[in-house]
């Protein structure tokens, strides 16, 4: 289970009529939690190979959806610091889009990665 928080701060600058935005900041905070399994004395080494690969397999899945999350920061971070308006109030509402927009993609990509992950895992296999 993968986890997190994207919270931009940033701060405008008026000249001339228009508004720019300054010093943009994104914090990140990602938690990714994965399963453990300790094996009981004498469990069968095929079955413990199974839950390595299992785990990995997990592991693997869990570390994409941090990667998206990374990619979409620094993404917003790029974005967000290029932002210019005519005037203060349009430019938070256009901030403000442009983080709705960000949030959309960033769900419909971990959408994807679960889409395209196979689940497919069978008793005795």
């Amino acid at each position: 289970l993968t986890r997190f928080n994207i919270r931009p701060e940033w701060n405008a600058v008026a000249r001339g009529g228009r508004c720019r935005v300054r010093e943009v900041e994104i914090f990140v905070q990602i938690t990714v939690t994965l399963p453990r399994w300790s094996p009981i004395a004498g469990q069968p080494a095929a079955e413990q190979g199974r839950w390595s690969s299992i785990e990995q397999a997990i592991r693997q899945h869990e570390y994409r959806h941090r990667d998206l999350v990374i990619l979409a920061a620094a993404n917003l971070l790029e974005s967000i610091g290029n932002l210019e308006a005519q005037g203060c109030t349009t430019l938070r509402q256009v901030v403000a889009s442009t983080l709705s927009v960000a949030d959309s993609r960033l769900t419909a990509a971990h959408a994807e990665v679960d889409r395209s992950t196979p689940y497919r895992l069978a008793v005795g296999d």
